[in-house]
């Protein structure tokens, strides 16, 4: 494990399989001069430098502690501000707040352990903090240590649980949650860990998995790190503890952030390692580049606008530098201070949501001489004083506004009628570029512009109105008219119409209509539409160059027939042959009927509102719920919606009891056994009295013989009739003799 000023830097993937080969490098990383080395021009070759907000430089005064003062090196800083880190000399963690510090209570330790020294890993928004007691023998060989929590509301720190036989279990994130990810390392292997309210649990692994480290967390408590198998080392994101797979370990993935991006190092096997920065985000890792001269990008610290810092090296001269990644630039660190500084930063230890680093630096050349704070300046309010253009007349595509004004800085964004952020391009401290996208101007007749400079400082400008005059079309009335209508005056209804706006029929066909108003137009159908039938689409244009609306249907055809019922509409399955009567309107001497979309049928007899058509043999023989259509020309309305037609399994009776009684027997009730029996099925005696059964299941009636039949001497035959058309069973014979 490697740590530089308290911070632990993971191994690269290209070295975990060779520990030997992994401790040289380090070693050699080591020496290198640990001084960032100022560079202004820090950008990837050929990328245009970026504007960053300028900083203030606050040099952190030293610690007056048992007879310092010491030097403090902050470790870690919050979005409130508070910093976390270690009081030099005595190597004990201590927590910088309000312009104040105060030391960390540490747990007991054996008295027997030679050396206890304290790394601090973490500061949380509710100023937690997670820490880990080093544990050295009298040659200074590192032999263990302990993870603990810091609380500030008891101002108590508490040991955390470790696993069995895990002597050396470390803490590598800590979320605003107090859901901390670590691991430990025991004689067999790496286990990936996490604490909640002092409770440890192991993060699973991959199939397969042989060992496991958790690297980062964030406030939605998914976490990300590695997974080791004998089938190959891979990435993992954690969500609810349950691990995916990323892909083959190429990145060194170590922090997460809110938006789910991660941050990765990747190992470049050239003439020599070279070491990248890249941050994923869905699925898709970018590489952030390099700088200057540096072979070694080391980027470890990502807050939630993937905004990095971290620190780089050229391997063949042993210079570091330091670093900032914007949205889309490298920056040097040192340039972020005011001008005429004699600082030096040399280290960036800490970075929050607020943009606030936190290292090491000097004003005297000597390393790490004192500790500082950079904070972004107070960012002045945003104004506007002007728009181009200043109305809009251009339809199709997102359309760019040019806003000019003061005070404008590089995360400057623009909005419209309140809505969310535009993209937005930073051109200087008085200009920017906002992109409109298309539909932003649907039912609005102006934009109301607004540009928005996120804290330290900044706020919400005035508000400039552009002009919005592409038309909208909502609604046709009517949309359908019949073939070779004569003139049909159709209503236009929609937004922004020009009272010499015309209408456009298929982009080919031009008619000057009637504005009643900037909401809606009328206008005649000419005879070179109505006469072909199809579908037509319609605009509204305005005068201007590209000024239209986005078109809506309108079609020529007459009204689609409509089936309102069918008789039968239900069927007993297994009949030779049987036509339908399909009722409705819109029937035409050419319609046709579909059964289940299978090829159109003739009707035998065709009325406006009544048609007979033969149902296809094989609908007949199979049971199931068949759409049928009524199907036009499309002149003629097309196809209708459908209308159910159901062939049903027919009921089997295969038994009935008694099959005799004596006449006069009263009541008598009858049971029915078979299948097919359903809620609606009746029983009949001789198809001449009908009884209605209580159903006991789908192969079960009971039925109560009517006194006509049980009384008489006779023979009589029973069915079992379920609803539809001819659905009933066979018959069975029943006999009522003499009293």
């Amino acid at each position: 494990m490697l740590y530089f000023n308290n911070e632990y830097l993971p191994p690269v993937p290209g070295y975990l399989k060779d520990s030997k080969t992994t401790m040289s490098y380090f070693s050699k990383m080591s020496s290198f001069v640990l001084t960032c080395v100022s560079a202004i021009a820090l950008l990837s070759t050929g990328a245009p430098n970026a504007h960053a907000r300028g900083y203030t430089l606050q040099i952190l005064p030293p610690v007056v502690y048992e007879g310092g003062p010491y030097e403090f090196s902050p470790a870690s800083i919050n979005d409130a501000g508070e910093i976390a880190g270690i009081i030099n000399g005595w190597r004990l963690p201590a927590v910088r707040r309000n312009g104040a510090y105060s030391l960390i209570p540490v747990p007991s330790h054996d008295r027997s352990i030679p050396q206890v020294t304290y790394s601090v890993v973490k500061i949380n928004t509710a100023g937690q903090v997670i820490f880990r007691s080093n544990f050295f023998d009298e040659s200074s060989k590192l032999i263990g240590g302990a993870p603990a929590l810091y609380n500030p509301s008891s101002n108590t720190s508490q040991l955390l649980p470790t696993v069995s036989g895990g002597a050396n279990t470390f803490l590598y994130d800590l979320n605003d949650n107090g859901l901390i990810v670590g691991d430990t390392l025991d004689t067999n292997n790496q286990h990936a860990l996490t604490w909640t309210n002092g409770v440890l649990s192991a993060l699973p692994g991959l199939p397969g998995n042989l060992a496991t480290i958790a690297f980062g967390v964030n406030n939605a408590g998914h976490a990300v790190g590695w997974s080791f198998s004998a089938a190959g080392d891979r990435m993992v994101i954690w969500k609810n503890g349950v691990p995916t797979d990323l892909g083959a370990l190429e990145y060194s993935v170590s922090e997460i952030n809110d938006h789910d991006q991660v941050l990765g190092q990747r190992s470049v096997t050239g003439g020599g390692h070279e070491v990248r920065t890249s941050i994923w985000t869905q699925g898709v890792w970018t590489d952030i580049g390099a700088i200057h001269d540096a072979d070694q990008m080391f980027a470890h610290k990502m807050n939630n606008k993937a905004w990095l810092v971290g620190m780089a090296a050229n391997s063949k001269t042993l210079t570091w530098y330091c670093f900032m990644r914007t949205d889309a630039a490298l920056i040097d660190v040192n340039s972020l201070l005011p001008a005429g500084s004699t600082y030096n930063i040399q280290t960036v230890d800490g970075f929050n949501n607020n943009d606030q680093i936190v290292g090491l630096g000097s004003s005297d050349g000597s390393f790490g001489s004192s500790s500082y704070l950079l904070t972004p300046a107070l960012a002045a309010k945003p104004s506007l004083s002007a728009v181009s253009p200043s109305s809009i007349g251009t339809a199709g595509g997102a359309i760019t506004l040019t806003l000019t004004g003061s005070g404008f800085e590089n995360d400057t964004t623009a909005s419209v009628n309140g809505g969310s952020p535009l993209v937005t391009k930073y051109v200087s401290s008085t200009e920017l570029s906002a992109s409109v996208p298309r539909e932003a101007l649907n039912g609005v007749s102006q934009l109301n512009v607004t540009v928005y400079t996120p804290p330290a400082g900044g706020g919400t400008s005035n508000s400039l109105a552009v002009g919005v005059t592409v038309p909208t079309l909502t609604s046709i009335t009517p949309n359908r008219v019949d073939p070779g209508a004569v003139n049909p005056v159709v209503t236009f209804t929609g937004v922004n119409f020009d009272p010499h706006a015309v209408v456009t029929i298929n982009d080919k066909y031009t008619v000057t209509p009637t504005v009643l108003s900037s909401t809606k137009l009328t206008a005649a159908l000419p005879a070179s539409v109505t006469g072909t039938p199809g579908v037509y689409f319609v605009r509204v244009v305005n005068p201007g160059w590209s000024n239209y609306s986005a078109p809506v249907h309108l079609t020529i055809a007459r009204a689609t027939p409509v089936i309102s019922s069918l008789s039968p509409d239900r069927i007993g399955a297994g009949l030779s042959s049987l036509s339908v009567y399909v009722y409705g309107t819109g029937f035409i001497a050419g319609s046709k009927v579909t059964f289940n979309g299978g090829a159109a049928v003739t009707p035998t007899s065709i009325q406006a509102n009544r048609l007979v058509v033969p149902i296809p043999a094989p609908i007949l023989a199979q049971k199931g719920s068949y759409p049928i259509r009524v199907v036009n020309s499309f002149a003629d309305g097309g196809a209708s919606e459908p209308k159910s037609f159901v062939v049903a399994p027919r009921p089997v009776l295969t038994t009935i009891t008694p099959t005799s009684i004596k006449a006069g027997s009263s009541p008598v009730t009858m049971t029915l056994i078979g299948a097919n029996f359903e809620a609606g099925s009746v029983v009949t005696v001789s198809d001449t009295y009908t009884v209605t059964p209580t159903l006991i299941s789908s192969t079960k009636l009971t039925a109560v013989l009517p006194s006509p039949v049980s009384s008489k001497a006779g023979s009589y035959f029973v069915r079992v009739v379920n609803p539809g058309y001819t659905n009933n069973s066979a018959p069975k014979s029943f006999v009522v003799t003499a009293n």
